[in-house]
């Protein structure tokens, strides 16, 4: 990764860009058609969440585990501990780069991981927006 200055722009627009697109994937119908790209989209707006907030530390041009570990490292609440974003990372990475084609289980697993953990760590990372 590359030091510079934090950009608070880019940052904002990772969270709106991320904001946007889960408002729109809320809206697919689940199907095993459908499993693959949901997966992959919500890990997607989660892997935003978690660059913006190296974006906002100064940090750029990171990788896909140095975003998801950026939210790992946050302390938020919920009934999911926020660690399995490392799988979701994984199932992720199965499905674009090895074949993997995910179950109708698979799919409302991370949905269901979803729902416990997208909205406080969406507030979490708009908070150390507005804090910078």
């Amino acid at each position: 990764m590359r030091e510079r200055i934090p950009d608070m722009a880019k940052a904002q627009s990772l969270v709106e860009a991320s904001t946007q697109e889960m408002k729109y994937i809320e809206k697919l119908e689940v199907t095993e058609e459908s499993a693959a790209t949901i997966i992959s989209r919500i890990y997607e707006c989660f892997r935003r969440l978690g660059e913006a907030l190296l974006v906002l530390q100064g940090l750029d041009d990171a990788d896909h585990e140095a975003s998801i570990n950026a939210l790992i490292n946050l302390h938020v609440k919920s009934t999911s501990p926020v660690q399995v974003l490392s799988n979701l990372r994984e199932q992720r990475h199965n499905i674009n780069y090895k074949g993997f084609i995910p179950s109708i289980t698979d799919l409302e697993d991370v949905i269901s991981m979803k729902k416990t953990l997208w909205k406080p760590i969406l507030e979490e990372v708009k908070r150390r927006l507005s804090q910078s």
